[in-house]
């Protein structure tokens, strides 16, 4: 994998870079909003767990023979709606089941739920049929003198459709947003490392016989700009030491040219007097003269 990696070009890193933060900073919005929408959706659902147990509780109340009654008021006389819309259940704080009221009638409910475990407020939520999920709260209350507890219902189904609803979003904007994300980093990277793709195509174009060229530099003040003027300041001290060279180069053919010549004129000399011994003579200690001069030149060198 790291080689793999390290064999893209930088422009693919950045926008592979680019997606992969979106697509963090997507799952972390859509985690946080989530949490948020739950939370408040939770607490509102409590809030109207309290209101139905405060109207439910004034409600109550016991006939002749002592059993739990509910004198059902609706807001405006809609008895009939507030049948339908309750959902509780009363008992005694021995565990024994003294009221149901359920949306339902009684031969169909399927899974009763077990008396309250202790006399205290409580929220949670249960699972009574698949798909069903109901909020619950259950709290002490007091018909007359006798202490119960009320159980009171409210169907979760709107609460968990909504959540379903947002993770849905969440799900279809999220490759989107990555995806859009994606064509912004390859644009951007594009777009930052055009200079590098300029300096390094001038690049191939310089030889030593046009190290007077220069990469081009747009924006002196960043950071590819910088690299640029270090490269143009790296390629004007080859320039000069290539001038140096050239210059050190034809001092010294100059130099050596002198005895060589020197010697040679000698030698052709020493040629057309090859009868003379004490010219001979002569003519060898003036080439071992020359010779010792482009010796000792060819040292300082």
């Amino acid at each position: 994998m790291s080689s793999w990696w390290k064999r893209r070009s930088l422009k693919l890193r950045l926008t592979l870079w680019y997606a992969a933060a979106t697509a963090v900073v997507v799952a972390v919005f859509a985690w946080v909003v989530y949490e948020i929408v739950e939370r408040r959706l939770g607490a509102e659902l409590d809030r109207q767990l309290r209101i139905d147990f405060d109207v439910i509780e004034a409600q109550l109340d016991k006939d002749a023979t002592g059993q739990i009654r509910w004198l059902v008021r609706g807001a405006h006389g809609d008895e009939g709606y507030a049948r339908l819309s309750a959902w509780f259940e009363v008992w005694s704080e021995g565990k024994q089941l003294l009221f149901r009221h359920w949306p339902v009638r009684e031969a169909d409910i399927k899974n009763p739920l077990p008396a309250p475990v202790e006399s205290i407020l409580r929220f949670y939520t249960v699972e009574l049929e698949h798909d069903l999920h109901v909020r619950i709260m259950e709290r002490p209350a007091r018909v007359h003198e006798l202490g119960v507890i009320v159980r009171v219902f409210r169907d979760e189904t709107d609460t968990r459709r909504t959540l379903a609803q947002i993770v849905e979003v969440f799900v279809l904007a999220a490759p989107l947003a990555v995806f859009l994300a994606s064509l912004g980093g390859y644009f951007v990277a594009r777009r930052s490392l055009a200079p590098v793709a300029a300096m390094a195509e001038q690049a191939k174009q310089i030889t030593s016989e046009s190290l007077a060229e220069r990469l081009p530099n747009p924006n002196p003040h960043d950071e590819l700009g910088q690299l640029a003027a270090v490269f143009n300041q790296t390629l004007q001290r080859l320039e000069n030491s290539f001038t140096e060279l050239k210059r050190f180069t034809a001092d010294a053919s100059h130099e050596l040219r002198t005895p060589l010549t020197a010697l040679r004129t000698v030698g052709e000399v020493a040629l057309r007097q090859g009868d003379n011994p004490t010219a001979l003579r002569e003519t060898i200690g003036s080439m071992l003269e020359e010779a010792q001069r482009l010796n000792d030149l060819i040292e300082s060198l």
